[in-house]
């Protein structure tokens, strides 16, 4: 059956043929030199990389035009594939898009987790003639510790995590260029307590007294947290409370309030009526006064039979 696949130079634009092909034994495919393969032609080896059982170890697509959106892929069909060890990419045009999709493949650093599922078995990827960037080197480191431990991806996993997780300065570097958030101690805080003094130990082995002294601080300012959890929410469950008494008495303020502004108001309009009651009064002794007086003055008036 067919182990080795030679199609450069051919002029290639369409390879979904490959799809309908069987190739269970394939182990080497060379694509490179066929400018027009592009994106469409990816997705197609990708469906190659993602077939169970597949044996394909050497992938060579040099100069096919590839792109970020190509690499990235091909590197989102190596996660899971357990047969690719060498995979060659010259002169795609890949800028930071695909460099970066690469970067994840062999060194997730998003958490411990993460690392540890990485593709380990990559041993080669051929980048020249792409776009010069930081991501290249740390591809590069991640894809020598592979090589060093030569298809042992239990062990390759441990390196990387050591060597990436446990070195602040190192992780705060990856970290940002992958945009993830710098957790350095997130995966300690709630380690088995079993196992922290030899997690302690390696991390001032590997990366020093200051890394070590971090993660003891990080690690008893949770255990911190934890120890008055209850407290806590009981002294929260306490503000709710008097916030609710305080809220029921806000309400009765302002209905008191309302009910002091209607009665000032109906106070003022008794005061209005009872000062016009007055000023009749007032006026009606006045015309009393008046009608008395004009009655003694015609009184005193002599009359015509006093002559």
């Amino acid at each position: 059956s067919l182990e080795k696949l030679n199609l450069r130079h051919c002029g290639l634009a369409n390879i979904a043929v490959l799809e309908r092909c069987s190739l269970s034994n394939l182990q080497v495919l060379y694509l490179s030199d066929n400018i027009n393969i592009g994106v469409d032609g990816c997705k197609s080896v990708a469906e190659l990389l993602r077939r169970g059982g597949s044996k394909l170890k050497k992938l060579y697509v040099n100069r096919c035009n590839v792109g970020d959106a190509g690499a990235e892929i091909i590197a989102e069909s190596l996660v899971d594939n357990k047969s690719l060890t060498h995979l060659e990419l010259e002169s795609n045009n890949i800028m930071g898009g695909g460099h970066l999709a690469l970067l994840k493949l062999v060194n997730d650093i998003s958490s411990i987790e993460g690392t540890c599922n990485s593709n380990h078995l990559l041993r080669m990827i051929g980048l020249k003639g792409n776009a010069v960037c930081l991501y290249k080197a740390y591809i590069e480191e991640a894809i020598n510790i592979n090589r060093h431990h030569n298809g042992n991806l239990n062990s390759a996993g441990r390196a990387k995590v050591i060597k990436y997780h446990l070195n602040s300065n190192t992780r705060m570097v990856l970290s940002g260029l992958q945009g993830v958030g710098d957790y350095f101690m997130r995966p300690f805080v709630k380690m088995d307590s079993a196992i922290l003094p030899d997690a302690v130990a390696l991390v001032g082995q590997e990366s020093g007294l200051s890394d070590m002294y971090r993660l003891l601080v990080a690690r008893n300012s949770e255990l911190g947290f934890s120890v008055y959890g209850k407290e806590n929410r009981a002294l929260k469950e306490k503000i709710v409370e008097l916030n609710a008494i305080v809220a029921a008495q806000n309400s009765q303020i302002a209905s008191l309030t309302a009910r002091n502004l209607d009665l000032r108001t109906k106070l003022a309009s008794i005061n209005h009526f009872a000062k016009r009651i007055q000023s009749n009064i007032e006026f009606s002794d006045c015309s009393d006064e008046g009608d008395k007086s004009r009655n003694e003055h015609v009184k005193k008036r002599p009359r015509n039979d006093d002559f």
